[in-house]
């Protein structure tokens, strides 16, 4: 993504995320969740997406950089460690 692109959020489509399953081809990686809307309004839903390969490999970049970043500001570990050089 060379481009600066802008994104709308709804917060008030905001889901918990109860489940999450991973599943792969050669091509392209499947996430699929299982989220609900505000409990309150007991809402459930299964959602799928499909990403290729090379996309999740940046994806998985960015959550481990936000795993060390989240770690570093509030002083909690939840499992991520520098890499080794």
């Amino acid at each position: 993504m060379n481009k600066q692109e802008t994104m709308k959020i709804h917060e008030e489509k905001i889901h918990q995320l109860k489940n999450m399953a991973v599943a792969f081809t050669e091509e392209e990686f499947l996430l699929i969740f299982n989220a609900s809307n505000k409990e309150e309004d007991g809402v459930d839903g299964e959602y799928m997406v499909s990403i290729p390969a090379e996309v999740m490999a940046k994806i998985v970049e960015g959550l481990y950089s936000s795993g060390l970043k989240y770690q570093d500001n509030f002083g909690k570990s939840i499992g991520f460690s520098e890499k080794e050089a």
